[in-house]
């Protein structure tokens, strides 16, 4: 007989769904954005979205958007990520100094 799923595992499968350059199309520039070819580019992993702007040819933006799905799928394995290290200070680091 097959186990049932409980929240955990649930959870646990999503975890495990990366993030994939859903689709890349031609958009109008944002508000006070210069006239020049932008492009709407959508991460998906089957749970979230992310969606975001971006300036350039296709092929560039493509290629960004195929970064950011890289980037935040190794942060989410636990992997150093460009965007929010996350490393201990070494032993006998001092703290900032105060202001009087």
């Amino acid at each position: 007989m097959p186990r049932s799923l409980n929240k955990t595992d649930s959870l646990a499968a999503h975890a495990l769904v990366p993030f994939r350059v859903a689709r890349v199309e031609k958009t109008s520039p944002p508000d006070g954005g210069s006239t020049d070819i932008w492009y709407r580019y959508v991460l998906d992993n089957g749970r979230s979205t992310i969606t975001g702007l971006r300036q350039g040819p296709l092929k560039e933006v493509t290629a960004y958007a195929e970064r950011c799905a890289e980037q935040i799928n190794a942060r989410g394995q636990g992997k150093t990520s460009m965007w929010a290290p996350r490393g201990r200070k070494p032993a006998g680091a001092t703290p900032p100094a105060t202001e009087s």
